[in-house]
């Protein structure tokens, strides 16, 4: 899997440079760009303004990038996303997973030139376009050459099936092994099997695809399926993010101001989200994923310092300035998983 992983990565990265730069020779230049995007109208002058005043309408205000984006989501979303996370465990050494993780977010660093500039282009090359959405497969459609062309497509599709792949398998793991499992454990006393959680998990994985198969068309009427995407996000990375930091970084976190962090955390988001005037924005996703990860900071701070604290030898290995070396990782997440 990871192989062919790094292969699409390969395919996608060489069409994406390809793609920007035949986009901007066809519409001759940056200056040109810019000339024939401000010349169809009022409405498209914000598409080159970087950073957009606090107050503004649209979902990318400065202070969402810089709080919401920059602090919460891209930290929560590289730190605490288990399609991600799970393939940093299946490195070889410490120092291969920080390298991945590392080159991983330096080839990310491209994405706003590969994406954002070809879908500006298609404002000119591709006039009349509907959809946001369709940009970048539309420029891939009109100025790569064939072969080129067909590459791309196929590692585009290759991909969306590699991530389609790994979210079920994250997302069955978590609820065979971290819900299912445990609460078996509580109710019965009993754990889970190796063929168990086989049989459990298969079956929760057909039970997201079939969910996915529902809500596919209603997540295809919307504007953006970017925004809808981070929108569902920003629920629940803010609260994930302030108990994983404070569960890391501060000893004196426990398991109950962890728990009340994340549920409070997560209903504090739905409040904000469907509170209509509560933010200038139309998707405050940003503002959302800012503020209910500072409550839920807050709130797991008070709570833990209201309660008992863990034993040392529980946390031994789990919270920095605990860790001696590696054997005491692994002696920590060896008790905690077994």
């Amino acid at each position: 899997v990871v192989m062919v992983d790094v292969v699409q990565m390969i395919i996608m990265f060489v069409g994406g440079i390809a793609l920007l730069v035949l986009s901007m020779w066809e519409v001759g230049g940056w200056g040109a760009l810019v000339e024939k995007v401000g010349a169809l109208g009022p409405e498209y002058e914000h598409h080159f303004q970087i950073l957009l005043p606090h107050d503004t309408h649209l979902p990318y205000p400065w202070t969402g990038i810089v709080f919401g984006l920059g602090i919460v989501l891209a930290i929560a979303y590289m730190s605490g996303n288990q399609a991600v996370v799970q393939r940093t465990l299946g490195a070889r050494s410490e120092w291969h997973a920080k390298g991945g993780m590392l080159f991983g977010g330096f080839l990310k660093s491209f994405i706003p030139l590969m994406v954002a500039l070809p879908g500006l282009a298609a404002l000119v090359v591709v006039p009349g376009l509907s959809e946001g959405d369709k940009a970048v497969p539309a420029m891939i459609r009109e100025i790569l050459p064939p072969g080129l062309k067909g590459l791309m497509f196929v590692a585009l599709f290759a991909a969306l099936i590699s991530s389609v792949d790994s979210t079920l398998n994250s997302a069955s793991t978590i609820w065979t092994t971290d819900i299912y499992g445990r609460l078996r454990h509580i109710l019965t006393g009993k754990r889970l099997d190796e063929r168990q959680g086989l049989v459990i998990g298969r079956a929760f994985t057909v039970v997201f695809i079939v969910l996915a198969g529902i809500l596919a068309p209603v997540i295809g009427r919307t504007e953006s399926i970017y925004v809808f995407i981070q929108t569902a996000l920003s629920l629940f990375q803010g609260p994930t993010l302030a108990i994983l930091l404070l569960g890391v970084c501060w000893r004196r976190t426990t398991r109950w101001g962890g728990l009340a962090g994340l549920v409070l955390g997560v209903g504090f988001c739905f409040i904000l989200n469907f509170t209509q005037g509560l933010f200038p924005s139309d998707d405050p996703f940003l503002f959302v994923a800012w503020w209910s990860f500072v409550f839920a900071l807050i709130v797991t701070v008070v709570v833990s310092l209201l309660t008992r604290p863990e034993p040392e030898e529980k946390i031994r290995g789990l919270v920095w300035g605990s860790v001696v070396d590696d054997v005491d990782v692994q002696n920590a997440l060896q008790e905690r998983t077994s």
